[in-house]
C-alpha cells in the first residue's frame, strides 16, 4: 500500500494515540450515551480505583468495557 503508517502522519513532536483519555471519553459518549462530564468523571473514578490497588485490566473491562490496550488512557 502507498499509504503512510498512522504514526508517520502525526506532527513532529506530538505523540498521539487512539488509546488516549480523549478517545475513551469519546467512546463512552458515543457508545454509552454519557455526557462529556459523566464520561470524564467515570474515567477519573476508574483511575482512583487503580491507584487504590485494583487490577487495571479488571477496571478497564469491568467498569469501562474496554480491553487492556487502553491502559495508558486509564493511567494518563
Amino acid at each position: 500500500s502507498d499509504l503512510l503508517p498512522w504514526s508517520v502522519m502525526q506532527p513532529t513532536g506530538v505523540k498521539m494515540s487512539k488509546y488516549d483519555a480523549a478517545s475513551v471519553i469519546k467512546i463512552l459518549i458515543e457508545r454509552d450515551g454519557m455526557t462529556r462530564d459523566e464520561a470524564k468523571e467515570l474515567l477519573e473514578d476508574c483511575r482512583e480505583m487503580v491507584l487504590d490497588g485494583e487490577d487495571p485490566e479488571d477496571v478497564l473491562y469491568g467498569e469501562l468495557g474496554l480491553d487492556p490496550d487502553y491502559i495508558f488512557a486509564l493511567m494518563g
